[in-house]
């Protein structure tokens, strides 16, 4: 399966896509294990995430762990999450995948999106292992 999964245009499915491409699962498995397809909470993307999730719950953005899952947040208070694996950024809302972390932050600094929080995840293989 190709790392890169696009959400639906039009949809809020970017959490559910992310939690889809970081567990390496389709996104109808994804939208099975949050549970609906509406807008995802911080709570489950890490209930969904399972035992691929580093931590208990979102951390600060001070330090992004590669690979994450990132929350950023725009005007109009909307929000979207991408997932950050290898130093790209997998953006489900683009059909083409994977620019450099620093080309996707200046654009989403450019149309006012800022980082408020992430997910750590641990590195494949490491979740089997225990």
């Amino acid at each position: 399966m190709s790392l890169h999964i696009q959400q639906p245009d039009g949809s809020n499915l970017c959490g559910h896509s992310c939690v889809a491409m970081a567990l390496g699962i389709s996104l109808k498995e994804a939208i099975e294990k949050i549970g609906h397809t509406k807008g995802v909470h911080n709570h489950e993307v890490i209930r969904a995430l399972g035992h691929r999730a580093a931590t208990e719950k979102s951390v600060a953005p001070t330090h992004l762990a590669d690979p994450c899952i990132i929350r950023v947040k725009g005007p109009k208070h909307r929000h979207h999450l991408v997932l950050y694996q290898d130093s790209r950024v997998y953006d489900p809302s683009y059909s083409s995948p994977a620019p450099s972390f620093a080309e996707w932050e200046a654009f989403t600094k450019a149309i006012g999106w800022r980082i408020v929080s992430v997910f750590p995840l641990k590195p494949r293989g490491v979740e089997e292992r225990g």
